[in-house]
């Protein structure tokens, strides 16, 4: 799921969230590498696609 998909679909069910766009910032894909190797654990799937997106800093959805 990309991140304009992640969020629309919060909106959906919090519509009266408000998100910052300009503050939605995801790990890059070499950060992810070094939280693989830290925890010696392999990020894959939804997980991977939402540390992408919206991982670092989620604009004020969490």
């Amino acid at each position: 799921m990309n991140k304009q998909a992640q969020i629309c679909y919060f909106h959906s069910i919090y519509p009266e969230l408000f998100i910052n766009y300009n503050k939605i910032n995801g790990y890059s894909i070499d950060e992810i590498k070094k939280i693989e190797k830290l925890y010696d654990i392999e990020i894959k799937g939804q997980l991977y696609d939402f540390l992408i997106s919206l991982g670092r800093c989620s604009g004020g959805a969490f």
